[in-house]
C-alpha cells in the first residue's frame, strides 16, 4: 500500500494496481479497514484510472491535500 490514513474510526489504505502483466495501465485504487488485519477492496475501483502518478496525502488539520508528482515532469539534475 502507498498510504494508510485514519479517518473515523477506520483506515483507507491507498494502492497501485494493474490488469495488465506489463504495468501499462497504472490505476489507484482503495480499500478500508477496521482493524489493519482485515481489508475490504472499494467496490468502484479504480478511484482514478491511468492516471501515472505518485501522491501522497497530508492533512493539515483542517482537511486531506493530495500532493502529486508525474513522471513527465520529474527533473532529474
Amino acid at each position: 500500500m502507498n498510504q494508510v490514513i485514519k479517518y473515523h474510526d477506520k483506515y483507507y489504505g491507498y494502492y497501485h494496481g494493474t490488469p495488465d502483466q506489463d504495468w501499462s495501465t497504472w490505476n489507484t485504487n482503495v480499500a478500508v479497514s477496521e482493524d489493519l488485519i482485515h481489508w475490504t477492496k472499494y467496490s468502484q475501483n479504480p478511484i482514478l484510472q491511468e492516471n501515472e502518478i505518485e501522491w501522497y496525502l497530508s492533512n493539515d488539520g483542517a482537511q486531506y491535500r493530495m500532493y502529486t508528482m508525474h513522471r513527465r515532469y520529474m527533473f532529474i539534475f
